[in-house]
């Protein structure tokens, strides 16, 4: 049986992202921000020990304590690694390409980690801009136009999203797709996996919510 107030499927990342956030020190959160704000703007980060030592300088924190807030970061799923490389920040920007992008307004472009992160970005960065994407089932190029409080218009208008659960332990990755029927074939070709179908109707208005 399901926890009791144990978050529907499609949505436990975010609610562990959610809590994390909110448990995260202090000086965590001063990395944490200083790492997203430099993967937006140069499109890249150097591996660990450099990072480090570039933190410390501009962040005033000790390389300890900075060393410190990289474990608690990890720890709390709110950075992934691979030894010395960052693969993914905040629970929301991939340091590879995912073929879901948010170009901002401003002429950066950051690589997202799933539908999840597309609806958040924009409010995340408080950053006007497009996310783009390819509909797997279709071959549709997808864009959702964001300002800073989210989604703001959608193209085609029947975008639709399936939001990634969780099967064994292991994060289903979700998908955004051109309309209802794509969704349904996309669910079928992927055997049914867990998550939230957000259908062209729904997405309006879960989108606002959930990227807050």
């Amino acid at each position: 049986a399901e926890p009791m107030g144990a978050p529907p499927p499609g949505l436990e990342r975010a609610e562990r992202l959610k809590q994390a956030a909110a448990a995260s020190s202090e000086p965590a959160r001063k990395v944490l921000s200083w790492l997203a704000s430099n993967l937006v703007h140069r499109g890249w980060l150097s591996p660990l020990d450099k990072l480090t030592q570039q933190v410390e300088e501009q962040v005033e924190l000790s390389a300890d304590a900075v060393r410190a807030a990289v474990a608690e970061l990890s720890a709390a799923g709110l950075l992934d690694l691979d030894g010395e490389r960052v693969l993914t920040v905040a629970g929301l920007f991939s340091t590879k390409m995912t073929g879901l992008d948010f170009a901002m307004a401003d002429g950066h472009t950051v690589h997202l980690i799933d539908p999840m992160a597309a609806l958040a970005a924009s409010v995340a960065l408080q950053q006007a801009g497009e996310v783009r994407a390819q509909c797997p089932v279709t071959g549709q190029r997808l864009v959702l136009e964001c300002d800073s409080s989210g989604v703001a218009s959608r193209a085609p208008e029947t975008v639709c999203a399936f939001l990634g659960g969780e099967r064994d332990g292991a994060a289903v990755t979700g998908v955004l797709l051109a309309d209802d029927d794509a969704l349904g074939a996309w669910q079928e070709q992927a055997g049914d996996p867990p998550g939230m179908p957000l259908t062209s109707f729904l997405f309006p208005m879960a989108a606002g919510d959930l990227g807050q």
